[in-house]
């Protein structure tokens, strides 16, 4: 009789045995049950790609080991480590509490790296909750911490620091004059670091913040460069993010058909790589171009294959508004039973809601 195929264990399944025999073979010395505490920390942390439950059970036990013992460090761990999973799962509250706890712990410790991290985590959550004001003041403390420690491993750190609060001024708070500086210092720092991908970050963010100035040549030789690196690296995400940013600039020089080619280029990637967000983005893009253009047909081809990805992510919200904006081109292009069609769908699915 066939004896049934198992697959073979993956890299963290052999990762968490190594950790189970290594428990196994600690004494009670205080070095030991400190130890216990940093290797359940991180199985907590390994658990957190495959189960959050099981996830959740060690960094549980790891904090209450800890307050055990008085092992502040392991306390502060532990309580970061939930606070990113209850992050990660929508429960921001409990999250930032949890990274006020190992901020306080840290702090304590002077662990400077810990007092960092619980700054950007905490600045990133009040982002994500449009509490700008509140991630202004964190991404700042990020900055300041970096910088009266700054050494050369500690550069890319500051240059993300600087990079992220350049971005909520730009970006969240449509202030993009007092979020230059800190893009164009990210930008140094990251050159001397030659680190591919966050280049190719960099150098998007900041061709956007000049174009919001009104510079949109220049904004274009950042993204140019960006293109450049990301095609030498085989970045293949940095080049559509490129090929849409471009587009942006020619859509300002009112180069339509330039604008609906490298759109045309960016959605090919993007489907490649199956990135759903972006080609949403993308759609987006080339529905609100033709409809500018007053070219129905065209925006309304965009609309579908906006509506059909919508659809497979199940997103009934987006949906709802994809078939109402359906209705208004069908209305346009003067076919009323189809736009009565998406009208009724749109009516249905929010009933259903």
């Amino acid at each position: 009789m066939a004896q049934p195929e198992t697959s073979a264990p993956s890299e963290a399944q052999i990762q968490l045995q190594d950790f189970r025999n290594a428990l196994k073979s600690l004494g009670n010395t205080q070095a030991d049950e400190e130890e216990h505490i940093e290797i359940l920390c991180t199985m907590g942390a390994i658990y957190s790609h495959i189960s959050l439950d099981s996830s959740r059970i060690c960094i549980a036990d790891g904090l209450r080991l800890s307050k055990k013992i008085g092992y502040k460090m392991g306390q502060a761990r532990a309580s970061m480590l939930m606070a990113n999973i209850d992050g990660r799962t929508g429960k921001n509250i409990k999250a930032i509490e949890e990274y006020q706890e190992a901020l306080r712990l840290y702090t304590e410790a002077k662990s400077m790296r810990g007092i960092v991290a619980c700054y950007t985590n905490i600045g990133t959550i009040y982002q994500s909750e449009g509490k700008y004001q509140e991630a202004e003041e964190y991404f700042q403390k990020t900055v300041s911490a970096l910088d009266t420690t700054r050494t050369a491993g500690k550069n890319m750190e500051l240059g993300v620091a600087l990079f992220n609060l350049g971005e909520l001024y730009a970006g969240n708070l449509n202030e993009p004059a007092k979020g230059l500086p800190y893009m164009q210092r990210a930008i140094v720092i990251i050159d001397e670091v030659n680190n591919s991908p966050a280049r190719v970050a960099f150098y998007l963010g900041l061709g956007g913040c000049l174009t919001q100035l009104n510079k949109p040549t220049e904004g274009l030789g950042y993204y140019l460069k960006a293109l450049q690196l990301a095609r030498e690296s085989g970045n293949q995400s940095g080049i559509a993010s490129s090929y849409t940013h471009i587009a942006d600039v020619y859509v300002i020089r009112k180069d339509v058909p330039k604008a609906l080619s490298y759109l045309a280029e960016a959605e090919t990637v993007f489907e490649t790589i199956e990135d759903k967000v972006e080609l949403l983005n993308v759609y987006e893009k080339q529905y609100e171009i033709n409809l500018l253009e007053n070219d129905h047909p065209a925006a309304l081809e965009a609309l579908k294959k906006e509506l059909v990805l919508v659809r497979r992510m199940e997103n009934k919200t987006t949906t709802v508004a994809l078939y109402q904006h359906l209705e208004a081109e069908y209305t346009a292009l003067g076919d009323t039973g189809k736009a009565k069609k998406y009208k009724d769908l749109a009516e249905a699915l929010l009933k259903e809601q």
